[in-house]
């Protein structure tokens, strides 16, 4: 495995845990494990395209790894929201 491969691995982890403990918190508890799934598929397919398209020197950044993963739970917060209003 690469250096890149590594690293964008180690990203993706790190990302879903947050998204995981986004959803621990936020959503409400009575939802499917389905939906929980797709929201964390849906943020986590945009991760995968910001990761593919960096340099391993611009992945290692930690202050934009921290940025992302910021949006990344603003997202999944929004997706949560979303879906309780019934937009989805």
């Amino acid at each position: 495995m690469t250096l890149k491969e590594q690293t964008a691995e180690d990203i993706t982890q790190q990302v879903r845990n947050e998204i995981e403990d986004t959803l621990l918190m936020h959503a409400p508890d009575h939802w499917q494990e389905e939906e929980l799934d797709r929201i964390e598929e849906n943020v986590l397919s945009h991760t995968r395209q910001v990761v593919d398209a960096l340099s391993t020197s611009e992945l290692q950044s930690a202050g934009a790894l921290d940025r992302h993963i910021e949006q990344a739970v603003a997202e999944t917060k929004r997706l949560i929201h979303e879906r309780k209003l019934g937009f989805r």
